[in-house]
């Protein structure tokens, strides 16, 4: 769909911001780095990541509809004997699934802040990392965004936290593939 790999993403942004490229291999460092870059400079990190995420600014409608991966996702996620999934908990930040999903007419929506209304929507996509939709994806932009490892492990482990309340749900009550 020409959204960038996790390195690609990392690059992009240290490149952005004036910092030297990242060269390492260890991805969780190099996503650490940006971030406190970003957080040096005062910069917020969701516009940076949002630049890099989607280049021309949206996703295109034909790359979408024509994606293999994207056909079996929404197989399982539009009710049919193939699948009927109604919630998803999703780590990326993009907005493709959603996209995907409201060109076929579904309503979709994007939990990207707690506590959050749950109406009659057909499919429910939890974003545990935060949300950074194009500008034709729904919704808007979470207000703040996890790059590493060791916040997820922070939220997770925070009693206080509603995002481990909802992620201790799922895993308890749903089936995860």
């Amino acid at each position: 769909l020409g959204l960038p790999t996790w390195a690609d993403l990392i690059n992009q942004g240290l490149v952005q911001i004036g910092e030297p490229p990242f060269d390492g291999d260890d991805l969780e460092l190099g996503g650490t780095r940006l971030a406190a870059a970003c957080k040096r400079k005062g910069l917020d990190a969701r516009v940076v990541v949002t630049t890099c995420l989607y280049r021309d600014g949206g996703l295109p409608t034909g790359a979408l509809m024509g994606n293999r991966r994207m056909s079996a996702l929404g197989a399982m996620l539009m009710g049919s004997r193939r699948g009927s999934v109604d919630t998803v908990l999703t780590l990326n930040f993009d907005s493709v699934l959603e996209e995907y999903l409201l060109l076929h007419g579904y309503v979709v929506n994007a939990v990207t802040e707690l506590p959050a209304l749950m109406g009659s929507e057909d499919v429910t996509v939890f974003h545990l990392h935060g949300y950074l939709p194009s500008k034709t994806g729904p919704g808007r932009a979470s207000k703040k965004i996890t790059l590493t490892k060791e916040a997820v492990l922070k939220m997770a482990g925070d009693p206080n936290d509603q995002w481990r309340v909802v992620l201790r749900q799922m895993v308890r009550s749903k089936v995860l593939l």
